[in-house]
């Protein structure tokens, strides 16, 4: 009996590429990979494939094949989505000119990988199945560059949703997003992030004098930080006695100078991730829109709470029992001024709550199995 195989399309991927979208690629190939499957991933040419190995078992070479296909670059206005749309060419081409196309069960494509593949002009091709992530381009915005960036991005988007004979949806609210811009839900199939088992932590860290609260993303305005920092410095010195910690890229200009400010940077080595997530309590998300942040469930994961704002497909992990989801930036910082006075008993409920979440059906064990049963449904 011949092993199962799939393609996956994606332009970047872990460790070479770092974000939330890029680890969800990685885990993907990971669960495919430990489940018996062959899987040929393409991916930007540009990308060092060598950093790749570095991470993923050289033993399973013999399982993982990378086709490198060029990532086309325009100086030009709008460059992004000209590359985006260039690449997407590219891939079709390069799988267009294979003989053996059919032997392949699915195609999983990420992000805008698919957006010019015309589903009338696809011969030979397994199924499609699209993951878009989030869809923050359809999500509110709060100022112009902001509104400008998601016009550019939503026809590319509605492309490859309508391209895709399948689609991963991480439910919640991008599930409704999803059905009111296609005008229907019979193609969607929910799928979302997790964590690894190996990174899971048997038990919480029982909360400490001085509560330890964690924000982790990049500087993007759709992450709502303008108005955590101005929650957070009003609260330095004022509400209690409490620790700010940042990983991600903060310009030095409007980083707190508090000393309960603690900023790590960018950080790319998951052991020095995870040991910085391990000290704190509770994670902060104030983003004005969202995907299904993979932060999540790996802070809950660690043992931690979550302080919430309700978007995306974040109350699929936050909830009463696991954290405080909120419906603005205004009762955010009212739950924030909250938990600096909070009985450390109750973040540990909540804490508990959040892990017991995690190991149920939030791990990457879980998902693959989950992974395999889709697949194999859209490949009747």
């Amino acid at each position: 009996m011949t092993a199962p195989k799939a393609l996956l399309i994606t332009d970047g991927i872990y460790p070479m590429t770092i974000g939330g979208m890029q680890r969800h690629a990685y885990y993907l190939l990971l669960a495919l990979v430990e489940r018996g499957w062959q899987v040929e991933v393409y991916l930007p040419a540009y990308l060092n494939q060598d950093k790749f190995w570095e991470v993923f078992p050289k033993t399973w070479k013999g399982q993982v094949k990378l086709n490198p296909v060029e990532y086309p670059t325009f100086s030009m206005p709008l460059t992004y989505v000209l590359s985006e749309r260039g690449y997407s060419k590219n891939l079709y081409k390069a799988l267009e000119g294979r003989d053996d196309l059919s032997s392949f069960d699915a195609i999983l494509t990420k992000g805008f990988t698919a957006c010019t593949w015309k589903k009338e002009s696809r011969k030979n091709f397994p199924p499609v199945i699209s993951q878009l992530h989030g869809l923050e381009m359809f999500q509110p915005t709060f100022d112009f560059k902001s509104k400008m960036a998601a016009k550019s991005l939503q026809r590319i988007a509605l492309d490859s949703l309508r391209n895709a004979d399948w689609i991963l949806c991480y439910g919640g609210k991008i599930r409704d997003l999803h059905h009111k811009l296609l005008g229907s839900d019979k193609n969607l199939i929910n799928f979302h992030g997790g964590l690894l088992k190996d990174n899971l932590k048997d038990s919480i860290q029982p909360t400490g004098s001085t509560k330890k609260f964690l924000f982790i993303g990049r500087n993007e305005r759709r992450k709502g930080i303008p108005e955590l920092l101005q929650i957070a410095n009003q609260a330095f010195g004022k509400k209690g006695d409490f620790e700010l910690h940042w990983i991600g890229e903060l310009d030095e200009g409007i980083r707190p100078t508090d000393a309960a400010f603690h900023y790590h940077g960018k950080v790319t080595s998951l052991t020095q991730y995870f040991n910085i997530v391990d000290t704190c309590d509770c994670l902060l998300l104030p983003s004005i829109s969202e995907g299904f942040p993979t932060v999540l469930p790996e802070s809950m994961g660690r043992g931690l709470t979550a302080l919430a704002m309700d978007v995306g497909a974040v109350n699929q992990l936050v909830n009463d029992h696991t954290g405080w989801l909120v419906p603005d930036h205004q009762e955010f910082e009212k739950q924030f001024n909250l938990l600096i006075q909070e009985d450390p008993k109750e973040l540990d409920r909540r804490k508990q709550g959040a892990l017991d979440q995690v190991k149920e059906s939030f791990t990457w064990e879980y998902l693959g199995n989950r992974l395999i049963e889709v697949l194999n449904s859209a490949s009747v």
